[in-house]
């Protein structure tokens, strides 16, 4: 079939319908090969956000954010940094901790990132404790949230001082101060560049005026008058009146108060230190003790048949029927026996203890003398250690020391009336081989202890003497005729049994006194003359 001429010829509409599809399809092509060419609109956005900006802000300070039409905001880490939106081109960013955290922000353009770094600036308060240290040698260093104390010093007094200043101002505080070796120079105060705002005046006398809490009150009431816009002149002028302390100083840096002096001895230092506490909360106390009480304990463990105990010239205890022993009992000893115990002197007459140990009526465990600083500790051991096995772990045999002897544990402590206060905990201990305890190829052994804890307070060189601690032995006596006693089924009517009981009872013999610093003298004169013979392993 031939086609006619229209079908084969296409009308001219047909014509202006090819040509425009003709142009549509160039116009996707061209439109493919430009965006083949040049970045898209979209891809030049994803650029914008992953632009972040980066912020510092010093912890406790606010900064404005960089950015303007703002619609939305938030934080990674509020605890670090938080954020105040006042408006959408007003942005603050507080920084509450040390850290990084991240800020995102919605804008017209699209999302912005910004990370913020939050950090201590510890420039001012190194300033403020380096001018307060004073030694040209010492400087302070922040890294991050630390600090280092570097440098050297002359003595260790010095580089005390300069760590406990550090530590008053810096948390954490990594000292690397050295001490160089050789002989220690004589230390003279050290001169800060801070003014010095008031010195306390009065005699030289370590007494504060009133009672301790009678002071911290007035202090307290003077500084709730006071602080109310008061400069800080009048807080330290406040706390320098009721100061009776020649050499004690009261001064600020910064926001620290600073009281740095010498006081006579630990009383006075601890009044000083409890009106510091009721004044100021943040304070830095460097004072230091000029002549340190000190007490020297003689005490005299002896064990003592009780059938004697009249003898040495001390009688005590309670008895009770239900227990049948003698209860543990404490006597502070007025009048004793001149003889045997001079409480006045502390002296222990050797003569007499010698003649009573001969006749076997006492043992003399120990008689130590112990000097220990008020407030401190002393311990004392005549005896010593012994294994015990506890088991096996991880193939190896475990063993645990124990102690065993006469031990001797005194907390001394003088008030500001001269009274001494003790805190005594005597203990003897000895090895019961009869009921050790086996354990494979292994014995534990039993022990036998006696021991008591008390406390009491007593004048400059008084006695006391603690007893009860009771130890009872029995003893099988068998008398026999030989050969005779021997002979089976009528052997025993040629023997006699007897038991023999005996008690001993431990006295603890305690006389403390009060030396000062200035008065010590050489180790040997800490023992008494008349005991010089007594063997040392009992001293």
């Amino acid at each position: 079939m031939t086609p006619t001429m229209g079908e084969r010829f296409p009308t001219k509409g047909g014509r202006v319908a090819a040509a425009a599809c003709f142009a549509f399809l160039a116009l996707v092509l061209a439109f493919a090969e430009c965006a083949a060419s040049e970045p898209p609109a979209g891809a030049s956005a994803q650029d914008e956000m992953t632009r972040q900006l980066e912020m510092e802000i010093p912890v406790g300070e606010t900064r404005i954010v960089p950015l303007t039409g703002v619609i939305r905001a938030a934080v990674g880490d509020p605890s670090i940094v938080d954020i105040a939106v006042i408006g959408p081109d007003l942005i603050l960013a507080n920084a509450k901790a040390p850290g990084k955290t991240s800020l995102h922000l919605w804008t017209d353009s699209g999302v912005e990132f910004v990370t913020v770094t939050s950090y201590l600036d510890l420039t001012a308060a190194i300033e403020q404790a380096t001018e307060l240290i004073g030694i040209g040698t010492v400087r302070l260093t922040s890294v991050g949230s630390s600090v280092i104390l570097e440098g050297s010093v002359d003595s260790q007094e010095q580089r005390d001082r300069a760590h406990k200043i550090a530590s008053a101002f810096f948390e954490d505080v990594v000292d690397l101060v050295s001490v160089p070796g050789g002989e220690e120079p004589t230390v003279s105060a050290a001169t800060e560049e801070g003014t010095s705002l008031a010195s306390g005046g009065g005699t030289e006398s370590s007494e504060l005026p009133g009672a301790t809490t009678g002071v911290a009150r007035r202090a307290r009431s003077i500084f709730e008058e006071n602080l109310g816009g008061v400069p800080k002149i009048k807080v330290a002028d406040a706390l320098d009146s009721l100061l009776s302390e020649e050499r004690v100083d009261s001064r600020f840096f910064g926001e620290k108060l600073v009281i740095e002096g010498q006081v006579e001895d630990q009383n006075a230092k601890e009044r000083l230190d409890t009106l510091v506490s009721e004044c100021w909360e943040d304070a830095v106390t460097i004072v230091d003790v000029s002549d340190p009480l000190q007490v020297l304990i003689r005490a005299l463990i002896v064990e003592v048949d009780r059938s004697d105990l009249a003898q040495i010239g001390i009688t005590g205890g309670t008895w009770d029927p239900s227990i049948g022993d003698v209860l543990p009992w404490t006597v502070v000893l007025q009048n004793v026996v001149a003889d045997i115990w001079s409480p006045m002197a502390g002296r222990f007459p050797a003569a007499r203890l010698r003649a009573l140990e001969r006749d076997g009526s006492i043992r003399i465990l120990a008689a130590p003398s112990l000097l220990t600083v008020s407030g401190g500790e002393a311990s004392f051991l005549a005896g010593g250690e012994i294994p015990i096995y506890l088991g096996v772990s991880d193939g190896r045999v475990v063993f645990e020391w124990r102690e065993y002897g006469v031990l001797l544990h005194v907390k001394a402590t003088v008030d500001r009336l001269g009274l001494i206060s003790l805190d005594i905990e005597p203990e003897v201990t000895e090895i019961d081989p009869d009921r050790g305890l086996r354990v494979g190829d292994y014995v534990i052994p039993a022990f036998t202890a006696r021991r008591v804890k008390t406390s009491v307070v007593v004048h400059d060189g008084q006695t006391i003497a603690i007893g009860g601690l009771l130890s009872t032995k029995v003893t099988k006596i068998v008398e026999k005729l030989p050969v005779l006693a021997d002979l089976p089924i009528i052997g025993a009517l040629f023997q006699s049994t007897s038991f023999q009981k005996g008690q001993t009872e431990l006295i603890v013999l305690i006389t403390p006194e009060i030396v000062r610093a200035s008065e010590s003298a050489d180790p040997g004169s800490l023992i008494a003359p008349d005991m010089e013979d007594i063997p040392a392993s009992l001293r």
